[in-house]
């Protein structure tokens, strides 16, 4: 019972995270607010252009816009298919960027509860007690650390 209570709170927390901070995926768009989603944009392009026909050198660190433009990509596939046009996705981005933002702001969603979850992998295997485990989640994904300022 104990057990069925302490898995109920880690899935709890870990939806209530998520539900959060998707509240604000699309807060502020089309106009970007933070200065740093103007640098995702252009690594991640620049990886589209990489891949495309029109090679240009990337200028920026080579694994996380890599994992971003990869991530963004899966997530514009999903979107093409749940719009039954797959094929048309490239115009959608290109008449409305916003979609890549929103797109980037879910991956980096997805980035941040891997890594709590991976976080509560690490507290798990050092068989640290389950009341310190759910305060230490609880801190971690209500902390200041993925609330981005500039919602304020």
């Amino acid at each position: 019972m104990i057990k069925k209570i302490y898995n109920l709170s880690i899935f709890l927390i870990f939806l209530i995270f998520t539900v959060i901070y998707l509240r604000y995926i699309n807060y502020g768009l089309p106009f970007f607010l933070n200065n740093d989603e103007g640098s995702f944009l252009k690594s991640t392009i620049y990886f589209f252009y990489f891949f495309s026909e029109k090679y240009k050198y990337l200028s920026d660190p080579f694994f996380a816009p890599f994992f971003n433009f990869v991530i963004v990509s899966i997530l514009a596939l999903v979107y093409g298919f749940l719009n039954f046009d797959v094929f048309e996705i490239t115009k959608q981005i290109y008449f409305d960027p916003s979609l890549l933002i929103i797109f980037g702001r879910l991956a980096s969603l997805l980035i941040c509860v891997t890594g709590v979850f991976f976080s509560y992998l690490i507290l798990k295997k050092l068989k640290i007690s389950k009341i310190l485990i759910i305060n230490l989640l609880v801190s971690l994904c209500f902390s200041f650390f993925f609330f981005r300022y500039s919602n304020s």
